[in-house]
């Protein structure tokens, strides 16, 4: 409180001692005595807007794989595979260790192994405060949980695309959908997840290395292109400098 004074005498706002001591409380959340730089930032966010809202409830979706209306390690332990982890590699902590720290980033109550919507909005919300456009804010999202759709740049880039060639001898270029901690490395999975989205496809019809060529035959089957987002230097710049 001293130094919070002394930075509003400093400054000349021009506030009574009193409305000092108000402000200071409406900083200080936990009534701790000290303003956390979280509780500095969450009193100046603001709510999140209807849109980024949204993309935050979609993200949370997709985490809680169970849909109990809640994320825990479980839940977590589906999306994320921590045996990659650095720490757990060496061996200074154990899978499960770096998987609740994973989730305590978002549990802003009590630490008690669970995420709420609401928990989670509000994480969101103070990333939210410092990002200007609603436009790259939906790119941050669908790229980081890996959802697809978005228009214009705000299309996402980061879901794996592959290459399908389908029974009638057509070739695609399909986006899963649902990749998050789907095991890239083998073709039958991917391909079950293809299929779960609508895809005709079989389990050996999925290359994830490769480009479509167009078939010259005049009777030979005809290749199909779909549109895929181009990666730009600026939407490759904007993928690699979400966090």
């Amino acid at each position: 409180m001293k130094e919070f004074a002394k930075c509003m005498k400093e400054c000349q706002v021009g506030f009574e001692p009193a409305e000092v001591k108000e402000i200071f409380k409406y900083f200080d959340a936990d009534a701790s005595g000290t303003i956390t730089y979280d509780e500095f930032l969450g009193g100046l966010r603001g709510e999140l807007s209807t849109r980024r809202a949204q993309l935050v409830l979609l993200a949370f979706d997709i985490l809680d794989a169970d849909k109990g209306g809640f994320v825990d390690i479980d839940d977590i332990a589906d999306k994320y595979n921590a045996k990659t982890n650095p720490d757990v590699m060496s061996g200074k902590k154990t899978e499960k260790q770096v998987l609740k720290e994973f989730l305590d980033t978002f549990d802003s109550g009590d630490k008690d192994g669970k995420v709420y919507p609401d928990e989670f909005c509000k994480y969101y919300s103070n990333v939210s405060a410092s990002v200007d456009l609603d436009d790259y804010f939906e790119l941050m999202i669908r790229n980081a949980w890996h959802i697809p759709g978005g228009e214009g740049w705000c299309a996402n880039t980061a879901n794996k695309r592959v290459l399908v060639t389908h029974p009638d001898g057509r070739q695609t270029v399909e986006c899963i959908n649902n990749d998050l901690g789907l095991d890239l490395s083998d073709p039958k999975a991917i391909a079950a997840s293809l299929r779960a989205q609508g895809v005709d496809c079989g389990d050996d019809a999925v290359q994830t290395v490769g480009k479509l060529e167009e078939d010259k035959k005049a009777d030979g089957p005809k290749v199909t292109k779909k549109a895929v987002p181009p990666i730009t230097k600026k939407s490759a710049l904007q993928k690699t400098s979400l966090w």
